[in-house]
């Protein structure tokens, strides 16, 4: 379907979208991505559960660049893998988490990542006493940026089932 839009409309040729999802799986959460949209596992301290899909994050996994230069790499925009970006099936990653303690699952674009770092969405996350004000601390702040990419975000609160 993004393919057949592209060609329907050359301004948009070779364009295409990032993914990251999480599904309920038994006591935990399968967790899977295309590009780099990414997905966090919070209780405190924020952990990034997703590898990138991108041109500077194969990089860094060369040991070409250190991964505190990534975000600010002249090619950080360039992407390996997304939705649309050629004809037939799509590799997509995937990884199962069973969370031992309570929390929150993040969901999120790159046009909030690009722009707010791990640190800074720690923080922000840190301050809200609920996830309505963990929300709204992170669209609060991203506009306090220069950002000009569309953004999304989910946040997911978890609980631990009590032992059987």
């Amino acid at each position: 379907m993004i393919l057949k839009k592209a060609e329907e409309d050359k301004d948009i040729q070779g364009m295409g979208t990032t993914i990251v999802s999480a599904q309920k799986y038994s006591d935990g959460f399968k967790v899977s991505w295309v590009g780099d949209s990414r997905a966090y596992l919070f209780n405190g301290t924020l952990n990034q559960l997703t590898t990138d899909h991108s041109f500077v994050q194969d990089l860094v996994h060369q040991n070409i660049i250190a991964p505190e230069d990534a975000g600010n790499h002249k090619y950080s925009h360039i992407i390996t893998r997304s939705l649309g970006m050629e004809e037939g099936p799509c590799e997509v990653d995937s990884l199962i988490i069973y969370p031992d303690i309570p929390g929150c699952l993040i969901l999120l674009s790159d046009g909030i990542s690009d722009f707010l770092s791990t640190e800074t969405l720690e923080i922000l996350l840190n301050k809200g006493k609920t996830i309505t004000e963990m929300s709204e601390n992170i669209y609060e702040e991203i506009f306090k940026t220069e950002a000009t990419d569309n953004f999304s975000y989910i946040i997911i609160e978890f609980s631990i089932p009590s032992p059987k």
